[in-house]
């Protein structure tokens, strides 16, 4: 599967439509802290439908229109936002949200970077995404090396394994420097369409944290499970 890093899709996706002011910014530095946020946060309704937003899609219900398609639509079907670390040896791996979405009347999904989409279809010509957000926190003295995000296990049965089924993602560093914070890191990947409506629960399962000088490995991968709201 192709993957994209740097056209993601927020409110929607790592984004929340898909415009510039919804793709994400990751091309500046990724190891300082940085608590700001690229995309625009303003949850304008539209005038035509209360639950159009032209901004990160909030609260479910919420839909927004793809840029990079002009007859497309995300919509916001299931949200967690746990805001809280997962414990990595010395590390927090901080997990902001989590977000199930649906995709619609897209003209051409490979044209809007979402590759393969017709292989993830349901029998209306929908296709579902699974986006986390996550920061890696670094509050230690000592350096490390951490590759991203291993595994999505979702009580619907599927398994998600971000090395290999991921979409998109914009995580373009693995060195993490001592007492740093990363900026915002997303992660998409397709949901099984007749699965994702049985998702009540996501567990994420962190993957390791090394050494980047040798590689060895200074902690095993580690887990939380968070409910999605519908």
């Amino acid at each position: 599967m192709k993957k994209v890093i740097l056209g993601l899709v927020f409110g929607a996706f790592f984004l929340t439509g898909c415009s510039q002011s919804n793709v994400v910014d990751n091309t500046g530095k990724t190891n300082e802290k940085d608590s700001s946020v690229t995309l625009s946060e303003s949850t304008t309704q539209s005038s035509k439908n209360s639950q159009e937003v032209d901004g990160p899609l909030l609260k479910v219900g919420q839909w927004t229109k793809e840029k990079r398609d002009t007859s497309g639509k995300i919509e916001l079907i299931g949200t967690a936002s746990p805001q809280s670390d997962i414990p990595l040896g010395d590390i927090g791996i901080y997990i902001s949200n989590i977000k199930l979405l649906k995709y619609s009347d897209y003209a051409d999904p490979s044209a809007a970077g979402y590759y393969d989409a017709n292989n993830h279809k349901d029998s209306e010509g929908n296709f579902y995404g699974l986006q986390i957000a996550f920061k890696v926190k670094n509050n230690s003295e000592v350096d490390y090396g951490y590759n991203g995000l291993a595994h999505a296990i979702l009580d619907n049965g599927q398994q998600i394994d971000f090395s290999s089924d991921d979409l998109m993602h914009t995580m373009t560093t693995n060195s993490f420097f001592k007492k740093t914070e990363s900026k915002e890191f997303y992660s998409l990947a397709y949901l099984d369409p007749s699965k994702v409506n049985d998702i009540t629960k996501v567990t994420i399962k962190t993957g390791v944290l090394y050494n980047p000088s040798d590689y060895s490995t200074v902690a095993e991968s580690a887990e939380s499970t968070f409910n999605i709201n519908r």
